[in-house]
């Protein structure tokens, strides 16, 4: 379920806590997990080990871009200790997406579209929207009814 430019959710868990800490990626390139990482880290603390179901090439080149970041950081990636580790892991991501869905859908449930936000989901035509540089502007096409394509200024609050 994209958002904008985001495509996929990191998920940080800690194994021993099970606290988790989400966040959006744009990619899954090494070097935005990285940066969120470091982020999450200086949140809460660094782990000794870091584990990651991407395969030991990709945590080797997450790893690399947190030394980058961070300098003096010493992780070790590993696989799990034993297979309770990544069915827990997976439990959590089912119950992340369960949540993430119970959230998002019950609009779409209610309405039968996505959830318009914004000025470019309202009828109002494009070259409108574009000409308009505050709230007063909005405010003025809103009680004049100038939703119109011909070019033009958009009335201003003290010209209305």
């Amino acid at each position: 379920m994209a958002q904008g430019f985001y495509k996929w959710i990191m998920v940080y868990q800690d194994h021993l806590t099970k606290f988790c800490v989400l966040r959006p990626l744009s990619s899954k390139r090494a070097a935005e997990v990285a940066h969120h990482l470091t982020d999450i880290f200086l949140l809460i603390e660094a782990p000794y080990i870091l584990q990651s179901d991407n395969g030991s090439e990709f945590t080797a080149e997450v790893i690399s871009g947190l030394k980058i970041i961070w300098p003096k950081l010493v992780l070790v990636h590993g696989k799990p200790r034993h297979p309770q580790s990544q069915g827990s892991v997976e439990r959590a991501n089912g119950d992340i997406k369960d949540m993430l869905v119970a959230w998002i859908s019950p609009y779409a449930a209610l309405f039968g579209c996505e959830a318009k936000v914004g000025l470019t989901s309202s009828l109002l035509f494009d070259e409108v929207i574009q000409r308009m540089q505050c709230e007063d502007d909005l405010l003025a096409v809103l009680t004049t009814g100038q939703n119109r394509e011909e070019p033009g200024p958009v009335p201003s609050a003290e010209s209305a």
